[in-house]
């Protein structure tokens, strides 16, 4: 079996700095990732192309299961659709080569083949212009990333998880699997007929990136407190109540301080209400707990969920959680650490 074409121009892109270079597939030894390059002067390099997926972290750490932890064996080089910041990171400890469809490319290998880009080329990934997200996209988007990546998406049962028809539903699938986010399995049509999530970050990036841009409805307060999180967990709770753990959700810092443990301090308690309660209750949540509605220097937020709100149990306390990938897109939207937070969760949680 020869290597897949598209890995062969992947190479050729990152080479092509180099006058003169070829690149073909490496049959004589019959490795199915594998390609030479061939330079002026001569040389020939024969590689070995190790996949890491979309390249987060996960991925990479699974793919070096196959390297060996000593010095790295310079004719292997790790690709993958994009690799993040801390995969880059894991890399560069490792002294790997490696290759991404962003144009990030190190290949240092002896005698004379040497090709370094740490910036890629300005490409911007930008969605078809025939696609858009709209509500019912976001909605399904976020129920589908919600669930096991293996589970079958069946039209019927999205539909009736999801409230919107059969027929929208379909027809966001479909674009859906323009996208290459998903594709069909089964049959054609009918009742065999599913869909497998293909590519999850790709479709968690586009979506959490379009949430970032629509920040919600909120209303801040204050409290003096030492504890936020602890306030938050007992008297707040009271207020907002034991049994409705449906209609609010911790997120972002609290929230992931509760699933996934990684900031030393928690600068602000954000918390969803469902549009009726945040509309009708909130004045008296906040009455009841003590909290003084303010303009700025909030320690608390209380953010208007305009969408079916999914929440999770936060270990131990079983304080409502927002679910994951809800979690994720609000601490991407945040920036600074909050990405770097948002990184953490992803890697620990979604694992795609």
């Amino acid at each position: 079996m020869q290597v897949k074409e598209d890995l062969v121009s992947l190479v050729r892109d990152a080479v092509r700095q180099l006058t003169h270079a070829s690149v073909t597939p490496d049959t004589d030894h019959g490795t199915t990732a594998g390609v030479k390059v061939s330079t002026a002067d001569g040389q020939t390099y024969l590689l070995q192309l190790l996949s890491a997926g979309e390249g987060w972290p996960s991925d990479l750490r699974r793919a070096l299961t196959e390297i060996a932890e000593d010095e790295w064996p310079r004719h292997v080089v790790v690709v993958a659709r994009s690799f993040s910041p801390g995969a880059l990171d894991l890399l560069e400890e490792r002294d790997a080569n490696w290759i991404d469809r962003e144009g990030h490319v190190r290949l240092v290998v002896p005698p004379g083949l040497l090709v370094y880009r740490e910036s890629p080329p300005d490409r911007p990934r930008s969605l078809p212009p025939t696609f858009k997200w709209s509500r019912s996209a976001v909605e399904l988007a976020e129920y589908i990333l919600g669930l096991p990546v293996d589970q079958p998406l069946k039209t019927g049962s999205l539909a009736k998880a999801t409230a919107w028809s059969p027929g929208r539903v379909s027809t966001i699938l479909q674009a859906f699997d323009s996208l290459e986010w998903t594709e069909p399995g089964g049959a054609k049509s009918g009742p065999g007929a599913w869909r497998r999530l293909v590519n999850p970050g790709a479709m968690l990036d586009s979506w959490a990136a379009h949430i970032g841009q629509q920040p919600p409805r909120r209303r801040l307060a204050h409290h003096v407190t030492k504890d936020l999180l602890r306030f938050t967990e007992t008297e707040l709770r009271t207020s907002l109540g034991w049994d409705d753990e449906r209609t609010w959700a911790l997120t972002t810092w609290a929230g992931l301080e509760l699933v996934a443990p990684f900031a030393t301090a928690i600068p602000v308690i954000h918390i969803y209400l469902t549009a009726d309660r945040f509309r009708s209750d909130l004045d008296q949540i906040m009455r009841t707990s003590g909290l003084r509605e303010v303009d700025e220097g909030a320690r608390f937020e209380f953010w208007e969920a305009d969408f079916p709100l999914r929440t999770q149990p936060g270990q131990q306390s079983q304080t409502p959680v927002v679910a994951t990938p809800r979690m994720y897109a609000d601490l991407l939207a945040l920036g600074a650490r909050g990405a770097d937070a948002a990184q953490h969760l992803r890697e620990t949680k979604l694992d795609f």
